[in-house]
């Protein structure tokens, strides 16, 4: 059983030859194993085993010019990709940022910068296409991977903010989470556009503590941005499977924070053929 089949075996239903094994680190650990005697040019996927691969990682950022304004031995603050104002402290521990400023703090800055947010063909990693193909050799798991909506959402305009507008203004974070969720379907497109088959999308996002969502699904109103977006969930029109409506949004929501995989269905229709005809 190949990692491919192993992974298709799992999420549906059945029992495969052992549990598929999927993983990522933090540059800080993997710097110390280099430090340690692991190659330079060494794939921790291929050392580990990893049973999925995911080649056509699209940038979900603004796009916007980064630029260091101070840097040091011990930390850097600088404007990343998304217009934000960061300092980094520059430790073993790896990435540890702390956010100053942001680009977009009201309606008006979400308008002048919101034609950044959609897609275009610089977005795809190079080499994707490489990549793809090679995963296919190795007989892995394909699966296309972007972040949802909530994570780089605030990225863009701070977590606080994003929670109070969530209450205050949930049609200006709808309109945000509706124009990254157009990213993730149109990054979709083009990867398919190259020749790419998935077998799967997996959306990650930091929505949840260990043990239930960041935000209760039971709260209602303030949330409504968010559970509009999960009522007409990416992954399943980007996959020809359009929800049913008599679905559990407790259910859809679960799923969606702890980041999903979900198998194509039956058609192979684009997220916007499945709108039109759902």
């Amino acid at each position: 059983m190949d990692s491919r089949e192993r992974v298709q075996t799992v999420l549906s239903g059945g029992v495969p030859d052992r549990v598929p094994f999927q993983d990522s680190y933090w540059q800080a650990t993997i710097r110390r194993w280099r430090g340690e005697g692991l190659a330079a040019d060494e794939d921790l996927g291929a050392r580990f085993g990893f049973d999925i691969a995911q080649p056509g990682t699209v940038d979900d950022t603004l796009q916007l010019p980064a630029r260091t304004l101070e840097a040091s031995d011990r930390q850097r603050i600088q404007v990343d990709a998304n217009g934000a104002t960061r300092r980094e402290m520059l430790d073993a521990d790896g990435w540890v940022p702390s956010w100053l400023d942001f680009s977009i703090k009201g309606r008006d800055d979400w308008e002048r910068l919101r034609d950044r947010a959609g897609f275009n063909a610089t977005r795809i990693a190079l080499g994707a296409l490489d990549a793809y193909r090679a995963a296919r050799r190795a007989g892995k798991f394909c699966a296309y991977t972007i972040h949802a909506c909530f994570h780089p959402t605030w990225h863009k305009v701070g977590m606080e903010t994003m929670l109070v507008w969530m209450h205050e203004d949930p049609q200006l974070v709808r309109d945000m989470f509706a124009a990254h969720t157009q990213l993730v379907i149109d990054g979709y497109d083009a990867m398919k556009a190259l020749g790419v088959e998935y077998d799967g999308v997996f959306l990650p996002d930091d929505l949840a503590y260990r043990n239930g969502p960041l935000i209760s699904p039971a709260s209602g109103e303030p949330v409504s941005a968010i559970l509009l977006l999960i009522r007409e969930c990416p992954v399943l029109y980007i996959n020809g499977w359009p929800p049913s409506r008599a679905t559990s949004s407790n259910r859809i929501w679960l799923a969606f924070t702890s980041a999903m995989i979900v198998l194509p269905g039956c058609s192979a229709r684009t997220s916007r053929d499945s709108k039109a005809n759902s």
